[in-house]
């Protein structure tokens, strides 16, 4: 199964190692699944990663955010997503509807 996972879930899964986006992202690390993304949303990802607040949860999860990224890379499916013009309440998630439009 392929997903387009929005940057929030794959921060919510190192959060708590118990909660549904946390069985996502195990998921996607087994091969069960396979995260969908494009360089714009594994830069926000990158971006939001660093902020100090994020960070800390990381020694949670006992990887650290490089560690993160990189395993993520190598099990996801990095796209050149479709342009769309579809309406939408906030431009900032347009990365993932793009992602939507695109065939594999």
């Amino acid at each position: 199964m392929r997903v387009v996972l929005d940057t929030n879930i794959l921060v919510a899964g190192l959060m708590s190692l118990t909660s549904p986006p946390a069985q996502i992202l195990n998921a996607v690390r087994t091969g069960q699944v396979v995260a969908v993304m494009s360089a714009v949303t594994l830069a926000e990802l990158q971006d939001v990663l660093q902020r100090p607040a994020i960070r800390r949860y990381f020694h949670h999860a006992a990887i650290t955010p490089e560690a993160f990224l990189a395993d993520l890379r190598l099990h996801a499916d990095v796209m050149r997503p479709v342009s769309t013009n579809t309406p939408i309440r906030d431009e900032r998630d347009r990365p993932f509807l793009d992602l939507l439009a695109t065939n594999p």
